[in-house]
């Protein structure tokens, strides 16, 4: 199945008027609205030398399109690669499209995923309208209907055509997803996964961690019905870890990705959040509790907050109960608890809050 669709970016809207002699132009947009793709060619490499982004885009359709030179679709997909890489959504939809027909690069349908869902993001429709084809081909590198039928609602905000596409999809058991891609730029961490049909009324749990075994604190964490994600976790977030999880809201389960972690970073086998008094006494015992965890594989932070009521060990998931109760065996006789499910408490899958008061 080919997705190669027509190209629309910023720049290549307007292709009516015809270049004047020796012409001055502002920008290579300028010159490339008046076709002279040699001037746009020109301009262009020196603002990209500046480092605007924009600029790589434009020679990237220059070369894909053979406009003012012979085609060279390797060429354009390494351009429109540098231009995705700044975040330009009509570079990532157009590398998709490349790396999806291999025209010019190898095909490679799960990285095409990655760029299209990267694109989609950002509200590119043609990227959602070809993502959710690509997630409905049954050949395709992760095919599920249902993910394809919520980009497909998507897209038909902008592209009516596709709303005759959306719809309930295929179902099955609850199973991990696969993250293919995590990072953070700037301050927003993306991430895209993929994963095969499940519950009706399962939902995706995305989440960024510190990766700081001692100080793990959530970044950012939201629920999300398709299979990518943006998330704020500030400027200063250093080393981050990432999971995906599908949770079944009907059955009260969850399945988790493998945790992404930094090089050199174990990944946690659970994590802790311990809240108390700024002036508890109980703070060197939370810090020797804390590194008996983190030695353990679990990590775990401190919050400074008075709790309400007594000393409490909860965990909102029934599958993190064994971990809670593990928590709540470590403290000692003098604040002593035992674990209690909360289904309303603020925690993530695999997460266990200490609530140590006095």
């Amino acid at each position: 199945m080919t997705r190669r669709a027509a190209w629309a970016g910023p720049v290549c809207l307007a292709l009516l008027a015809a270049a004047p002699a020796a012409a001055q132009f502002a920008d290579g947009d300028a010159a490339f609205r008046a076709r002279d793709f040699a001037a746009a060619s020109r301009l262009w490499r020196d603002e990209a030398e500046r480092g605007a982004p924009e600029a790589w885009l434009g020679l990237a359709l220059l070369a894909d399109r053979g406009l003012g030179q012979a085609p060279d679709p390797a060429e354009a997909a390494r351009l429109y690669r540098r231009a995705a890489e700044e975040g330009l959504a009509e570079a990532q939809f157009n590398l998709a499209v490349l790396l999806d027909a291999g025209t010019g690069v190898a095909a490679d349908p799960e990285e095409a995923l990655v760029w299209y869902a990267r694109a989609a993001l950002r509200g590119h429709p043609r990227a959602q309208f070809n993502l959710a084809l690509l997630l409905a081909d049954p050949a395709g590198p992760a095919p599920n209907p249902a993910l394809a039928g919520r980009w497909f609602a998507r897209a038909a905000e902008t592209i009516p055509a596709a709303g005759n596409r959306a719809g309930a999809g295929l179902q099955g058991p609850l199973r991990p997803p696969r993250l293919l891609f995590a990072a953070v730029d700037g301050a927003v961490a993306e991430l895209v996964w993929t994963a095969q049909p499940g519950p009706a009324d399962a939902v995706f749990w995305v989440e960024a961690v510190r990766a700081r075994p001692a100080a793990a604190a959530t970044l950012a964490a939201q629920s999300v019905e398709e299979n990518a994600a943006r998330m704020f976790v500030g400027s200063d977030a250093g080393p981050v870890a990432f999971r995906v999880v599908q949770i079944d809201r009907a059955a009260e389960a969850y399945a988790a990705s493998a945790w992404s972690v930094p090089e050199g970073v174990a990944p946690p086998e659970g994590r802790v959040r311990f809240e108390l008094g700024p002036a508890s006494p109980a703070r060197g015992l939370v810090g020797l509790l804390a590194a008996d965890l983190n030695g353990a594989g679990i990590w775990t932070e401190v919050v400074d907050r008075a709790p309400p009521g007594g000393t409490a060990v909860v965990y909102r998931h029934p599958q993190d109960r064994a971990l809670a109760e593990q928590v709540a065996e470590a403290l000692p006789l003098g604040v002593a608890a035992d674990a209690r499910l909360d289904p309303g408490a603020a925690l993530g899958p695999g997460a266990v809050l200490v609530r140590i008061a006095g």
